[in-house]
């Protein structure tokens, strides 16, 4: 997951203005996050089985409106 964020006010004390996270559920339910506060960026990675993952792209603060983003998902 990549965005590029709007400039976080200096007074906010956090280094993101809209927090994005992504999350990777397996076929059984259990979520695979980062959940990094400090980066535009997230990259996660997991050992696959064989069934059904789904990827949610997660608004964790979004106050500055919508934020456009870019997902990409590799198989090895």
């Amino acid at each position: 997951l990549l965005y590029t964020d709007k400039e976080a006010s200096p007074v906010a004390g956090e280094p993101l203005a809209n927090d994005l996270d992504v999350v990777v559920v397996d076929a059984l339910g259990n979520e695979t996050t980062l959940g990094d506060r400090q980066n535009p960026y997230e990259h996660v990675e997991f050992g696959a089985s064989s069934g059904n993952y789904e990827v949610r792209v997660k608004g964790i603060n979004v106050p500055a409106g919508k934020q456009a983003y870019a997902l990409i998902i590799s198989v090895l």
